[in-house]
């Protein structure tokens, strides 16, 4: 039987296989995903405060990806 490490490098090493296997969305790719995903209602246990703060740092995150994009 496998150790909780030995499954924890396995998950690791499963989990980089995927991305390479994805491999990376440009920006126009991100951003047409996004504009086509579902709305759906917010869950209950999230206040309008938490859904902002999650909305400043996903929009930050993106400029500062396509900031690095646009630098490349």
């Amino acid at each position: 039987m496998a150790s909780s490490e030995e499954k924890i490098q396995q998950q690791q090493h499963s989990f980089t296989s995927l991305l390479q296997e994805l491999g990376k969305a440009s920006s126009s790719e991100i951003a047409a995903t996004l504009t086509r995903r579902e709305i759906v209602p917010l869950e209950k246990e999230l206040d309008s405060k938490t859904v902002a703060i999650l909305q400043e740092r996903i929009q930050g995150a993106a400029k500062r990806s396509s900031k690095i994009s646009s630098d490349a």
